[in-house]
């Protein structure tokens, strides 16, 4: 459904072990400058709806949303560190345009 990358998975499970995050969302919501922004957030494994699928990356856990899934099937998942900071980025082979700050798409 989605994949990441080790340096993603690494970061995630870094912050996992630093927050205690149980999991993260991720998923997409209506806004942003070309229609969706990807949603990246800590939950818990209980907060997960009904029909929501739980992923598991090497003890990474990303819970998908299940009223996204049309906008986010076959996303890769990055993490990149360079002189613009440090930042999860997002390749969807399903997005018909993007935006600048790499959050915001549309499908």
């Amino acid at each position: 459904m989605i994949t990441i990358t080790e340096n993603a998975q690494k970061q995630f499970a870094s912050m996992m072990e630093a927050n205690g995050f149980e999991a993260f969302v991720f998923g997409a919501s209506g806004g942003g400058c070309a229609g969706f922004n990807y949603l990246l957030e800590e939950t818990k494994l209980a907060d997960a709806n009904e029909g929501d699928e739980i992923l598991d990356f090497d003890g990474v856990k990303i819970v998908l949303d299940k009223f996204s899934v049309f906008a986010i099937a076959g996303t890769e998942i990055d993490y990149k560190v360079d002189v613009m900071g440090s930042r999860f980025e997002f390749s969807n082979p399903i997005a018909t345009s993007g935006c600048g700050c790499g959050t915001s798409f549309s499908v």
